[in-house]
């Protein structure tokens, strides 16, 4: 499913990354106390992503393009 134009970015981090991430948060507490931490291992379009999957020639399936304008109402 594609939301809304598909070039919003969202951050991805793989599983090593995300234990080393928590591990330097709890060491350093100073570092990242009273404030947000943000990591990520790379930041992709939902658009970046199909344009991989049709590169990859594993275009099996279907995109479904959702409006996002009523999910906003309602939230």
């Amino acid at each position: 499913m594609r939301f809304g134009s598909g070039n919003q970015k969202y951050a991805i981090s793989r599983l090593q990354q995300v234990s080393d991430f928590a591990v330097n948060v709890l060491q350093y507490p100073e570092k990242y106390r009273n404030r947000p931490a943000y990591f990520a291992s790379h930041t992709v379009t939902t658009n970046q992503l199909i344009d991989i999957v049709e590169e990859f020639g594993l275009w099996d399936w279907k995109v479904v393009d959702v409006d996002v304008s009523d999910s906003v109402k309602t939230g």
